[in-house]
């Protein structure tokens, strides 16, 4: 799983543990079970606003961080969750208990 923590007790759901766009591409992720940047700027159709170099960055970033897996489809790449939402949530919350814990010894 992800080295990186982002962590953000003011987010809801997921948001809290990854940022509120790479949340809603993670969501997407879990329900679709394959994403391409085409699929997920068609599901996020509410945020006109949304670059395609956007989505993809993001997809891609959420890939190095091994929450999604990425391959080559001929010329399109697809991403898939490399764990459940479940799996995730229990992960980032074992981090936190262990951040926690350092505090109780100092």
């Amino acid at each position: 799983m992800s080295k990186k923590f982002y962590f953000d007790p003011s987010a809801e759901g997921t948001a809290v543990f990854l940022g509120p766009l790479q949340a809603k591409l993670m969501e997407l992720a879990w329900e679709k079970k394959t994403l391409t940047v085409k699929k997920a700027l068609f599901y996020l159709d509410n945020d006109k606003n949304l670059a395609y170099t956007t989505i993809m960055t993001l997809l891609n970033r959420l890939a190095e961080e091994e929450l999604l897996k990425k391959e080559k489809e001929g010329r399109i790449f697809t991403y898939q969750p490399t764990v459940t939402k479940a799996e995730f949530l229990k992960e980032r919350l074992k981090l936190i208990t262990t951040c926690l814990k350092q505090f109780k010894k100092s």
